[in-house]
């Protein structure tokens, strides 16, 4: 009996995105200028509630949420200016920001906010839809309060409103009925940046919103996001003047770059991860023993976060990253141990005679990935298991 199973990479090796600018950039604030930015891939859209990680860097810029996440990961005021939290965590009550405009010079208000709601909800293929499954309801007190219901008390909601790319970022209720599905092409949030112009796989530009209700904000006047997906393109780019800042710097041009008089390198904090998942409702991975071995005792993080990450990551177990609130790592529980490793899977029905056989799937737009997936093909070898590596285009 063999099983001919995926598995995806996307907790595994906890990693870090860089960014490098051009150092005259880290000067007190100016008004006015463009900055231009050497972005890894091309969106799919502007629509926040079709996923994508470039989507998400570009719509940050476009729209705005109720609550967001100071730089000490605190919840402070975006949209709402202030919350009320009742009925120990079933009731939220938002007062929100007054004279505050959408791009296409409609007004945001609470119907507006009820509206986004509503939309996330019941799109299931938005990848933020699972995260208010809890909302009972939602309910417009007046122009500027608006009244969440969860159908049980939860600490929860917060963090889905303020999470970014996944949480709630609020578009003009009208560009969709405008545009329908196209909206994607024409985004109008209350962000600091409006959209100008996108041209698929060359440059996306934004320009500055003179009516942004955060006073003073923004300083820039135009940011140019030029799609160059060769991670020595991008660097080049920088070194040459063309561009002022770097999305994601590949991990091994980083130390070259750091030595640069004319480059800054900014490291944040972990707050992204890589991992790898299975679908634990079909065989054999609904068996806990099989996935104690495969991503428990079998996994040599470490060795994965030396070769793939180039030291750049902190190896972990766990759902949330070791920059991030409430990170609790896990190791310790499964601590690297290929004889348990195969002791498990013998438990579980597979041996020599009978191993155990899975596909897993990957991407090649972050250059790590497809290393990570080889190295995991290795590791599984190890304990006795068949990998075969897909890397998806």
């Amino acid at each position: 009996m063999t099983y001919q199973r995926i598995a995806w990479i996307i907790p595994l090796v906890l990693g870090l995105v860089w960014g490098v600018w051009v150092e005259g950039w880290a000067e007190q604030p100016k008004y006015g200028g463009t900055l231009r930015v050497a972005f890894e891939a091309d969106v799919t859209g502007f629509d926040p509630a079709i996923p994508g990680l470039q989507n998400y860097y570009v719509n940050q810029n476009l729209f705005n949420t109720l609550v967001r996440l100071n730089e000490s990961l605190e919840f402070v005021p975006d949209l709402a200016e202030s919350w009320e939290i009742q009925d120990q965590g079933k009731v939220y009550l938002f007062r929100l920001r007054r004279g505050v405009k959408f791009h296409d010079g409609t007004d945001f208000d609470a119907a507006a906010a009820k509206w986004n709601l509503d939309r996330i909800i019941g799109d299931g293929k938005a990848p933020a839809h699972r995260f208010f499954a809890n909302v009972e309801s939602s309910e417009v007190l007046d122009a500027h309060t608006l009244k969440i219901t969860m159908r049980y008390p939860t600490a929860t909601l917060l963090p889905a409103l303020a999470t970014n790319g996944t949480g709630l970022h609020i578009i003009s209720p009208t560009s969709e009925k405008t545009w329908g599905k196209d909206v994607l092409r024409h985004p109008s949030g209350t962000g600091p940046f409006r959209f100008v112009t996108w041209e698929q796989n060359a440059r996306i530009v934004l320009e500055r919103n003179p009516h942004y209700f955060k006073a003073g904000l923004p300083y820039l006047d135009r940011l140019e996001y030029r799609i160059m997906k060769e991670g020595v393109t991008r660097v080049a780019a920088l070194r040459a003047g063309e561009v002022e800042f770097v999305n994601w710097t590949p991990r091994e041009s980083v130390e070259r770059l750091t030595k640069d008089p004319n480059v800054r390198v900014l490291r944040g904090a972990e707050s992204s991860h890589l991992y790898t998942n299975f679908t634990v409702t079909r065989k054999p991975f609904d068996d806990v023993r099989v996935r104690k071995a495969l991503i428990g005792y079998g996994l040599n993080r470490s060795a994965i976060a030396k070769a793939a990450m180039l030291g750049y990551a902190t190896p972990s177990i766990s759902f949330v990253s070791p920059g991030a609130r409430g990170y609790l790592d896990l190791a310790e529980q499964y601590p690297y141990d290929p004889a348990r490793a195969r002791a498990l899977l013998r438990d579980a029905g597979f041996d020599e005679k009978t191993p155990l056989r899975y596909t897993l799937m990957t991407h090649g737009a972050e250059p790590s990935l497809p290393i990570i997936a080889t190295i995991v093909k290795t590791q599984m070898a190890a304990i006795g298991v068949e990998v075969t590596v897909e890397v998806m285009s």
